[in-house]
């Protein structure tokens, strides 16, 4: 006997001439034609198993919604004959359309939770979409519902299987320090030693030496653990103890490292790797752990028989080593490890829905590209030469998912679901939901597919109800520590006094609690150390021309030579070192005009000169430290400050409102001799230089009553520092600049919990 399940008796003579003229190979039914027209039967001859008396209205409807294109004009001659019968057939129909993905996992989550109430109730969650079915699965846990899942995950995306990549990863020097802390913090990693050990190490190696701009790795070799300061002999200790630790990990990693720059054939870099994987996972005196549990031992079955397939690829070197072993192990899934799922809950693949006996049936994942997923785009055979060969077109798969589709869609219940959007991007539903649909909109008033929808948002409607905490709390206030005097800071910078009056409770957790932000691990160059680059270079130039500016051109050679030497130095990256070598030379012209005037009007007086000022207060002298960029003596006797920018300078507004401090407090230190080298100058004009390198090349923004508001604002200063030492609260973000500025301790300050209640 041979079983055709879900073959449709009733299809129109002319709809099935479509079909066995292969004119049709999306439709539901295509998959059959070959068979019965290799036996030379006609659908009427196929008999048939048991009587087929369910749903009869429901599987008239998508018979109809599903028609090939070439006949879909019988939807008006069939549409007034469908309108009876019309609300018996989408009775059991929902639909959900959810916002995310998100959502729509919560929605089925729920739904399946509802139809546990009703006793014998079996429910099938039918999607192609594994992702899909985890978040639902995570969902259900809400519930202490533990579905039996039949679609599991992908072997590659298990912890030996991601073991292995990034083995191959910091081997291979396709890494960075992101690739080297995910290894280290892998649940397999050992080398040789208890977890524990392993893992105080690790966070003691991250925080020196993976934090930070993180430098290209050499194939098979970690970072070094920065020396120690001598004075300190724990740290010393340490070190030590780091560098056998690293020593035994580069040595296990040697072979595979070798087996994969060299390049190696591909039994030696395979065997390489798994000495590599044993070797590292072995806790001491015990057995490796990377092939334990069932992901392991099916991870290790791959690669073994990988490792005795080997010679099929000859003996020529293995470049693509990555891409095989992801392929590789993306190719297997993994089914769930043995437990007691709930006898009612199945989360079933299309193909495994056919068979499974169900009184709700959930379809989810009703996008396409997702169900149905796209053909996929042949890159060596067209579709004549594919047809002459005899391989199936591509559009075949559509068909068997539309089979799989319609057959689950004609059960007695069903939600149908999708989401609108995913990862922030429109979503197209599934073009068998567009053409159900389309058909329903033009059966009587429209009814029955807005009833479908209704029935959807109801479920939608109750979700913010189990997403509801238990019980609320008040929310917490915003953040005022008043510290003991002992623990106020005496010393401030100019950039924290800014910090001082925009978050004065970020300066508390930074110079009172001394708690530092660490870096991102191995994070890339930023706009700060551009504007560090940027200085550098600018600083170099000044000393060199302080004396006289030279001719334009000589000018402009001097300056990019200086950039290009620099660049190379602190930029090891080369696209960005373009990126800002161009930036740069889109500011020159505009900055060496500017240079030409300035010099006209004084000369470079100090460059990167560090000063210093003390200001009585109620605790105790108080010391403003600064550090200028640049001070120019005017031909009057008169000095000018000038700060640079990378990006836009302050406007006057900002100036005037007191968010930006430089020049300010630089001009009261200059006026007391505080710089170091310098005698006592009044400051009469100040200004920020931006170099934007855009449109003209950069922007300009002078004070020029700078040396008439120093004393008033030294004695506004000297007021703030007062109430402080007097005990004012170190209010968070009391004086933002902007609102959606994030702050380095806003977690600390749980920002989160009073933004926005307070006026």
């Amino acid at each position: 006997m041979v079983v055709l399940p879900g073959f449709d008796r009733a299809l129109p003579e002319d709809v099935w001439a479509e079909i066995a003229a292969g004119r049709a190979p999306e439709h539901p039914q295509a998959p059959f034609a070959g068979l019965l027209g290799h036996l030379g039967l006609q659908p009427s001859e196929v008999v048939p198993w048991v009587e087929d008396t369910h749903a009869p209205a429901r599987r008239a409807l998508f018979r109809l919604a599903l028609r090939p294109a070439p006949v879909t004009d019988a939807w008006q001659a069939a549409a007034p004959a469908l309108a009876p019968e019309i609300e018996a057939a989408t009775e059991g129909l929902t639909l959900i359309e959810a916002e995310t993905p998100r959502q729509e996992a919560a929605a089925i989550a729920l739904a399946l939770r509802e139809a546990l109430e009703e006793p014998e109730t079996r429910i099938a969650l039918i999607t192609p979409d594994a992702a899909l079915a985890r978040r639902v699965t995570a969902e259900l846990d809400r519930f202490r519902i533990d579905p039996d899942d039949s679609l599991g995950r992908p072997l590659v995306q298990t912890p030996p299987a991601v073991f292995l990549r990034l083995l191959v990863e910091v081997a291979g020097g396709f890494g960075d320090a992101v690739a080297v802390l995910g290894l280290l913090q892998h649940p397999l990693m050992l080398a040789g030693l208890e977890r524990t050990a392993h893992l105080e190490l690790t966070r003691a190696y991250d925080v020196a030496a993976l934090r930070g701009v993180g430098a290209p790795l050499a194939p098979g070799h970690l970072p070094p653990w920065p020396k120690p300061r001598p004075e300190d002999e724990a740290a010393a200790v340490l070190h030590e103890t780091g560098r056998s630790w690293l020593a035994t990990m580069e040595a296990a990693l040697a072979p595979l490292a070798q087996a994969l720059t060299r390049p190696a054939d591909l039994a030696t870099i395979v065997g390489a790797h798994i000495d590599a994987a044993e070797a590292l996972s072995r806790p001491p005196e015990s057995t490796p752990e990377v092939w334990e549990r069932a992901a392991g031992k099916a991870v290790e079955t791959a690669m073994r028989d990988l490792l005795a397939r080997a010679d099929a690829h000859g003996p020529d070197p293995m470049p693509a080593y990555r891409a095989l072993l992801r392929d590789l192990l993306g190719q297997s899934t993994l089914r769930p490890e043995p437990s007691t799922p709930h006898p009612r809950v199945a989360i079933l693949g299309p193909r495994e829905g056919r068979g499974q006996p169900a009184e709700l049936v959930v379809l989810a994942g009703l996008n396409d590209g997702v169900w149905p997923a796209l053909p996929g785009i042949d890159p060596w055979l067209s579709r004549p030469m594919r047809k002459a060969v005899g391989l199936p077109e591509p559009e075949q798969r559509i068909g068997l998912a539309a089979h799989d589709f319609t057959h689950a869609a004609c059960r007695a219940r069903v939600i149908l679901s999708r989401a609108k959007r995913n990862e922030g991007a429109p979503s197209v539903a599934s073009r068998w939901l567009i053409r159900l649909q389309n058909l329903l909109g033009g059966i009587g008033d429209g009814s029955a597919w807005a009833g479908m929808k209704a029935r959807g948002d109801a479920i939608l409607a109750r979700l913010p109800h189990i997403h509801a905490p238990a019980s609320s709390m008040a929310r917490a206030p915003r953040p005022m520590p008043r510290p003991p005097a002992e623990a106020l800071p005496r010393r401030l910078s100019v950039t924290e006094v800014e910090l001082l009056v925009r978050d004065a409770y970020a300066l508390y957790a930074k110079r009172t609690l001394r708690l530092r932000p660490l870096d991102p691990c191995g994070r890339d160059l930023d706009s700060r150390d551009r504007g560090t680059v940027f200085h550098t270079i600018l600083e170099r130039f000044i000393a060199q021309t302080s004396d006289a500016l030279p001719e334009p051109a000589e000018a402009r050679a001097r300056l990019l030579a200086l950039a290009e030497v620099h660049l190379a130095q602190a930029v090891p990256a080369p696209d960005l070192r373009r990126i800002w070598q161009a930036r740069l030379t889109r500011a020159l012209d505009w900055f060496l005009e500017g240079e030409r005037a300035r010099r006209r009007q004084g000369h470079p007086l100090a460059v990167e000169r560090k000063g210093s000022l003390v200001l009585d207060a109620p605790n105790g002298p108080f010391t403003l430290s600064a550090k200028a960029d640049r001070i120019d003596l005017a031909t009057d006797g008169h000095a000018t400050i000038i700060d640079y920018k990378t990006g836009n300078p302050p406007t006057a507004d900002q100036v005037a409102a007191g968010f930006n401090h430089q020049l300010h407090v630089q001009s009261a230190i200059l006026e007391r001799g505080g710089f170091e080298g310098l005698p006592p100058t009044r400051a009469i004009t100040g200004a920020y230089i931006g170099l934007t390198g855009a449109k003209s090349g950069g922007k300009e923004y002078r004070h020029e009553t700078l040396g008439e508001e120093t004393a008033s604002y030294l004695g506004r200063l000297s007021e703030l520092i007062a109430a402080y030492d007097q005990g004012a609260p170190f209010y968070a973000r009391g004086r933002p600049l902007r609102t959606d500025d994030e702050g380095d301790y806003d977690h600390l300050a749980r920002r989160r919990e009073w933004e926005g209640i307070e006026e």
